[in-house]
């Protein structure tokens, strides 16, 4: 199953028949089908929007579910806290949704999930009573039938709803009008408490969604994020992240980090691991080090690490991009190497 055939349940309510029926001549390109997908992300996107304003939902946080129009109103769908699922389930009624919640879970882990949850909801015609999917009946079983059978089908629906969580809850007008367009840690950090959001879910937002419509790019795109588990760390040796703690932006998706960086950066994860909850970099620790520029395809980097040992007990670094040729900026990435004795 494509990703283009999950969207395709969306092509009724976001798109006009002379496009659906163009599209429908060319789905036989890869490219095509892209360029439908995309089409009806931005025109739900903007929906949510749009609704999202209509409910007061005009500021990060957004969706504070005990007082949330959008979520009663809009989505119709009530949430109700339970110990008798392991995550979330959504519950569909003639009239309404029920989500149910783990009560145990975290404040944070509790957004995410009602983001993913709501996502689901844009696949019904909230408008109809009794609620109707747009799937029709037939396609709709075949669908779940995929989905029950096949893992790789699954993960790529589950996908798509939080794909819509992230939206949900990190619009792109505010993202736009709240986080720099210049990465940094500091920056991400700052969004994180801002939206009220899991480091995961805004490094996703900020790292792989489409935030540039026109050249289909993420917002920070020339820049790469990093969540180093410290367990992973011994006295001489530094094993490398798991590829789901990896995030590239759209203009590095083609770096491989293991490779060409992570074997360079175990002098900065030291330096941050001895400075606990303060952000770090090499530029202003140079007095007894040598510097060795990290360079890879041409391009030079600057980088931020930042260790939280308590609760997460993880060391963040983001790396950003430039050409080598670009004047040095005072937060240019160097490596330290200590100097030889005299």
């Amino acid at each position: 199953m494509r990703e283009a055939d999950i969207w395709h349940a969306l092509r009724y309510p976001y798109l006009s028949e002379y496009e659906i029926m163009d599209y429908a001549k060319r789905t036989r390109d890869e490219k095509t089908r892209k360029d439908m997908v995309h089409l009806i992300k931005r025109r739900l996107y903007e929906d949510i929007w749009r609704r999202m304003q209509r409910c007061g939902e005009t500021s990060p946080p957004f969706i504070r579910w005990k007082e949330s129009s959008f979520l009663k109103d809009d989505r119709r769908t009530e949430i109700r806290e339970t110990a008798d699922v392991r995550y979330g389930h959504l519950e569909v009624k003639d009239d309404r949704f029920i989500m149910h919640i783990n009560k145990r879970l975290g404040s944070l882990q509790k957004r995410t999930l009602i983001g993913h949850e709501l996502g689901h909801t844009f696949l019904f015609d909230v408008e109809s009573t009794p609620i109707k999917p747009y799937f029709d009946r037939d396609r709709s079983l075949d669908l779940m039938r995929v989905l029950h059978n096949n893992s790789y089908a699954y993960r790529k629906e589950e996908a798509f709803m939080y794909e819509i969580g992230q939206q949900i809850l990190v619009p792109s007008e505010p993202l736009g009008e709240l986080v720099p367009t210049s990465p940094s840690l500091g920056a991400f950090m700052q969004a994180c408490g801002a939206f009220l959001t899991t480091k995961e879910l805004m490094a996703r937002r900020l790292f792989h969604s489409v935030y540039n419509w026109e050249d289909k790019t993420s917002y920070w795109k020339d820049c790469i994020l990093i969540m180093y588990e410290t367990s992973y760390m011994t006295s001489n040796d530094y094993a490398p992240p798991e590829r789901d703690k990896v995030f590239k932006g759209s203009s590095l998706k083609g770096i491989n980090v293991r490779k060409e960086l992570w074997p360079s950066l175990p002098p900065i994860l030291r330096l941050a691991y001895k400075r606990p909850n303060q952000i770090v970099n090499s530029w202003e620790y140079t007095d007894s080090f040598r510097l060795e520029l990290l360079e890879a395809r041409g391009m030079q980097f600057d980088v931020e690490a930042l260790h939280v040992p308590r609760r997460e007990r993880r060391i963040y670094l983001v790396l950003c991009a430039r050409e080598s040729d670009t004047p040095k900026k005072p937060a240019s990435l160097f490596l330290f190497k200590k100097q030889s004795p005299p």
